[in-house]
């Protein structure tokens, strides 16, 4: 399942959460003033690409649990805290991203 905030809010923990599936989300930008851009739970194996991650208060990206995304081709700039975190049993393909931060 894919969810995010009301347009314009991010939730208190990130702005796009990901908990299951193997769903796309491409050409889009996200932004996080509370928190991550996109996390990536459970078994989730979404796929992101060419996407900006922007201006998240914490990392732009945080995996975990037994998750297995693949982000391709995104940028990840201006966010206060590391491009990717990955914790759990989490895995995944990371690959042709610029990471950027302050």
């Amino acid at each position: 399942s894919l969810s995010a905030g009301p347009l314009g809010q991010a939730s208190q923990h990130g702005c796009f959460s990901i908990e299951a599936g193997s769903g796309c989300v491409e050409h889009c930008i996200i932004s996080s003033m509370s928190g991550y851009g996109v996390m990536v739970w459970a078994d989730a194996s979404p796929a992101v690409r060419s996407c900006a991650i922007q201006h998240c208060a914490q990392a732009a990206v945080i995996c975990g649990g037994t998750s297995e995304g693949t982000f391709t081709d995104n940028s990840l700039v201006l966010n206060k805290s590391f491009g990717f975190v990955v914790v759990d049993e989490a895995a995944g393909l990371v690959e042709g991203n610029t990471v950027l931060q302050t």
